[in-house]
Formats: structure tokens, sequence, C-alpha cells
């Protein structure tokens, strides 16, 4: 990574970020780029942010019932083309298969905390 970051040279021939060649081992050296690579993640995290909200404000959310009905029913799609495919949802049937993943997920060894998670989005 040096490497790459020291190779990245205005038309000077100058490091065009840190303005010197970054020996990650040095001190001053480390630091500034930690301090750089800080900055990064931080405009990042404030730009996916903003990105976040403006996306969210122009979705209509469908309820969580409704969303389930749909995600059931195209569950059932068939992708080979050159057969049919038949729709159908049942409340029951969908409540009992989401009830039953908390076990397949123990038996998988998915830790207890993650399946609690799960129960609690899906199961109340």
């Amino acid at each position: 990574m040096e490497a790459a970051i020291n190779s990245y040279l205005n038309e000077k021939g100058e490091q065009k970020v840190f303005e010197t060649e970054i020996d990650f081992l040095y001190p001053p050296n480390q630091k500034q780029f930690y301090d750089f690579l800080g900055r990064v993640i931080e405009d990042a995290v404030a730009w996916l942010e903003s990105a976040q909200a403006m996306v969210k404000s122009e979705i209509n959310f469908h309820p969580r019932g409704e969303a389930q009905e749909m995600g059931a029913i195209a569950g059932q799609t068939n992708f080979n083309l050159d057969e049919s495919s038949s729709f159908s949802y049942s409340e029951k049937h969908a409540i009992d298969r989401l009830a039953s993943i908390p076990e397949k997920m123990r038996k998988m060894g998915v830790d207890e905390k993650t399946i609690k998670f799960y129960e609690d989005q899906f199961l109340k």
C-alpha cells in the first residue's frame, strides 16, 4: 500500500496527497496517514448518511405485512422461461415458515444474538 500511495504523484513528481513520501513505520508519517484515513472515513459516512436520507425520502415503503406477502410471492418465481410460475400466498404458511427459521439457525450454529435479532424483527 505504501508503494501505491508513494507513486501517486503530481506533474512535479511530488506526492499528491501528503506532499512527501510516506513510511508507515515512521511515527509522524503514520499519524499523518491515519489522520487522513480517519477524515476520509468520516466524510464517507457523512455522505452515506445524507444519501440514505435522500433515498429514503423518495421511497414509498410498503407496510411490513404487505412486503412479506409480496416477498413470499416473488420467491415463487420460476426463472425457467420455458415453464410457467404459479403464485399463491397463505399468511399462516408464511408465519409458520418464519417461526421455523430460528431452530434451523441454531442447528447451523448461528449465535444467539443474531437469532434474537431475527426474532425481534420478524416474529413480534
